[in-house]
């Protein structure tokens, strides 16, 4: 066989196999078709479990989030229980008769003087409400607000003044937050310490008033807390004025 003629067969089977290739991929698609679908199932396979990776992560951490939130719930509270037991059981011991609220709250008297206890967590709240009460268009209320600014610059529980009612009717009482254990070594002291110091801390106010009302012109402090427009009160904290 010559040159030409292997040259010539050679020819003849390129185009018959290009003819061929060109039939199969131009008429019978499915073959690429499934190819290219394999290959697109493959990357939204990908995709799917990304997206899947990425909500399991969310849910995971939201999960974790609320069991924080949860423990966080329950420890607060144990505490406010545990606390609970202790105040009443101390509020006992140094003779004095507790009662329980609907609220949850404690309510006490303690030497003649009504005390309200309410628990937060490892805090409690502690109020001796509206002790007294005065007007404000009595003459001496000015010297009664900076005698109050001083005594609660000066001590632990703080003196509280209340918006004035219709009358112009002011009450005043006394609140202290602390922060409270049952595992000290003597909470009855404790408690009875904090309730004394309600006392104590009337009478630092009955004799700033008194100093004040003496001697208008030694106002120690400026009078910037309270900002109620009036005048003050004629006997200092007396029984409450009406």
């Amino acid at each position: 066989m010559s040159l030409l003629e292997i040259t010539l067969i050679a020819i003849i089977s390129f185009l018959i196999g290009a003819v061929i290739c060109f039939f199969f991929s131009r008429y019978i698609p499915g073959k690429n078709s499934e190819m290219k679908d394999n290959g697109d199932s493959f990357v939204s396979q990908e995709n799917s479990e990304e997206t899947s990776k990425k909500h399991s992560s969310s849910t995971t951490d939201h999960k974790e989030t609320s069991r924080s939130s949860e423990r966080t719930e329950r420890l607060k509270e144990n505490r406010e229980v545990q606390n609970r037991e202790s105040i009443l059981q101390s509020l006992r011991n140094i003779g004095c008769n507790p009662r329980e609220n609907e609220d949850e709250n404690i309510s006490v008297a303690y030497q003649g003087e009504n005390f309200l206890i309410q628990l937060n967590g490892a805090f409690i709240r502690i109020w001796d409400l509206s002790w007294f009460a005065t007007k404000n268009t009595d003459d001496n209320f000015p010297l009664l607000k900076d005698a109050v600014n001083y005594t609660n610059f000066s001590f632990g529980p703080t003196i509280i003044m209340h918006s004035p009612d219709e009358d112009g009717k002011i009450i005043i009482s006394s609140r202290m937050d602390v922060l409270y254990s049952p595992y000290e070594f003597d909470n009855d002291g404790y408690i009875s310490a904090i309730l004394d110091s309600f006392f104590a801390i009337k009478t630092t106010l009955r004799s700033e008033v008194t100093r004040l009302i003496n001697d208008p012109s030694d106002r120690t402090l400026m009078n910037n807390s309270i900002g109620f427009d009036t005048a003050s009160l004629s006997d200092p904290l007396s029984p409450q004025a009406n």
